[in-house]
């Protein structure tokens, strides 16, 4: 490089250095005013971002609530089907019993016919189980695919607001 155009001594840089220390303020308030102004903005926006998590929480927590109520309607509705189911079993069981003590060789076509049945019902009575064992599987997959999106969001909001706190706080 070369030399310097302008030569400035000690005095005329402390002169420069005073002149700028007291006006930076008036040159900087319109862009600290914009950046106020946009904090505010995004405090208010994450206040409702905070709000409306507040909200979604709240309806998980009632759709919980239905599951639960809703699992327990069923498994009382499967309870009494059961024992209803128990007590044909039982009731069956006593007239396979008297008819068997009746029965002559003859008559042996009848009881495979009771058994077969009787087969037909416990593996009817399986399928079902397994089918509401899926159902409650499926629910409890989606409830927690939910819970770890929500938690996403409140994360990644909560992130942001920490930027945005370090970026006025550097600027500041």
């Amino acid at each position: 490089m070369g030399e310097p155009v302008i030569q400035i001594n000690d005095e005329q840089m402390k002169a420069i250095g005073e002149y700028v220390q007291l006006h930076i303020h008036e040159w900087m308030g319109e862009r600290e005013m914009g950046l106020r102004e946009r904090i505010v903005r995004v405090e208010e926006s994450l206040n409702k971002n905070y709000e409306l998590m507040k909200q979604g929480f709240g309806l998980m927590e009632k759709k919980f609530e239905q599951a639960d109520k809703r699992f327990e309607e069923i498994t009382s509705s499967f309870n009494s089907r059961f024992k209803e189911m128990n007590a044909n079993f039982n009731s069956q069981f006593e007239q396979v019993d008297k008819r068997f003590e009746e029965m002559t060789v003859n008559n042996n076509a009848r009881f495979a016919q009771v058994d077969k049945r009787f087969e037909e019902m416990t593996a009817n009575t399986n399928l079902r189980v397994q089918q509401v064992d899926r159902r409650f599987d499926e629910l409890r997959t989606d409830m927690n695919q939910r819970f770890k999106q929500m938690f996403t969001y409140s994360t990644t909001g909560m992130v942001l607001l920490a930027v945005l706190m370090s970026v006025y706080q550097f600027l500041t």
